[in-house]
């Protein structure tokens, strides 16, 4: 049986610029700013993500598994012992997210694909 796929990862950083640098010149990834305080990461394979201005000392590296109903995966993550921190939220043209945390604390992110998303 196959599982759902990783679909997107964000991670944090204390300089952008240097991350940047990083980055590009380590793998050749296109690292270019989205929108204030967050850039996009295009690594030229399946699986692209984000970099953002680090919020707090304990936030890590996230990622986001691809679903087809993020409201349905949202309870069943509360039902087997997870958390969810922050309901769907809608990214305008692109899709729906939604971040949980397991029950070891560790950041879930859920994704829908949905180009309709306001």
């Amino acid at each position: 049986m196959a599982g759902l796929p990783i679909v997107h990862f964000d991670f944090p950083t204390d300089d952008p610029e240097r991350s940047r640098k990083f980055y590009s010149e380590l793998f050749g990834w296109s690292v270019q700013e989205f929108m204030p305080g967050y850039w996009g990461v295009e690594t030229g394979g399946d699986l692209d993500g984000g970099m953002m201005t680090r919020k707090g000392p304990q936030q890590g590296f996230a990622y986001y598994v691809g679903v087809d109903d993020i409201d349905a995966y949202g309870r069943k993550l509360e039902e087997l012992g997870g958390t969810l921190h922050m309901p769907r939220q809608a990214v305008p043209g692109m899709g729906w997210w939604a971040i949980g945390m397991d029950p070891d604390k560790n950041v879930v992110g859920l994704w829908q694909h949905d180009e309709s998303a306001a």
